[in-house]
């Protein structure tokens, strides 16, 4: 009977140890879980604010370069008008006098008024 009650404690302990240790390893795996779960939670937030950075920067450029383009429209126009007015007239210390190019002045003049529209 001693063997069969040695052999129960022994068990019995074996049992608890083995228990405590599921137990001990069961909790550094969840602390470790946690901790990389924390560690993914900052680094995907680090990432959304990167990218919200980025796209805010390139909507600055973006935008900048709109407004660049919608700059360099009128200043292409008026150069186009100044050399078609150039062709017209020429510069006296009178004043501005008009050429005479025999048919190319109808055609400038229909062409500085059709930019003007």
């Amino acid at each position: 009977m001693e063997s069969i009650d040695s052999i129960a404690k022994e068990t019995e302990e074996h049992f608890k140890q083995t228990a405590n240790l599921v137990n001990k390893n069961d909790e550094k795996i969840r602390e470790i879980f946690i901790e990389h779960s924390r560690e993914v939670d900052e680094f995907k937030h680090n990432l959304e604010q990167w990218q919200n950075n980025k796209e805010t920067s390139i909507k600055i450029l973006e935008d900048t370069y709109e407004k660049k383009l919608q700059l360099e429209a009128p200043e292409r126009l008026w150069k186009e008008r100044l050399i078609i007015f150039n062709a017209l007239f020429s510069k006296t210390e009178t004043g501005l006098v008009k050429t005479d190019n025999s048919g190319e002045s109808e055609a400038l003049m229909a062409l500085l008024s059709k930019t003007i529209k």
